[in-house]
């Protein structure tokens, strides 16, 4: 029987998974991945949760909230973060060393793994794709 409750950002998308976890390693994933007994199936990785579809919803299995969140490198023509960083982080550390991005938008809370893998609120419109990173490593 699901023990918790996770909502996206705005509340109207709901998933009761068995287990959520915070992930703050790679060592993490790997422990939720190889333990099903611990950690059932489906399982489902969240950031901000800012989502509005159910991608992240993971009815009887486990949630995998993602902390990792460190900036681990910033070049004058890149920046290398953890998937759980979010975007006004990453902005205010440009804007530190005088960088910014190319298009900086005003999702504050938005993950960089969400901006890298997912379609962003430009999406929605006809004709456009919402991604925001054209290169992932």
């Amino acid at each position: 029987m699901p023990s918790d409750t996770v909502t996206n950002w705005f509340g109207d998308i709901v998933s009761n998974p068995q287990v959520v976890v915070d992930v703050n390693s790679v060592q993490d994933i790997i422990n939720v991945l190889t333990n099903p007994v611990l950690y059932p199936s489906p399982v489902r990785a969240v950031g901000s949760n800012h989502s509005t579809t159910a991608c992240g919803t993971a009815p009887g299995g486990t949630v995998m909230r993602m902390k990792m969140n460190r900036i681990l490198n910033v070049a004058s023509d890149s920046l290398t973060v953890e998937a759980g960083a979010i975007h006004i982080d990453l902005a205010q550390t440009l804007a530190k060393q005088n960088l910014q991005f190319y298009v900086n938008t005003e999702i504050g809370n938005l993950t960089a793994g969400s901006a890298a893998c997912c379609g962003t609120k430009d999406s929605s419109f006809p004709g456009e794709y919402g991604l925001l990173s054209p290169k992932c490593n």
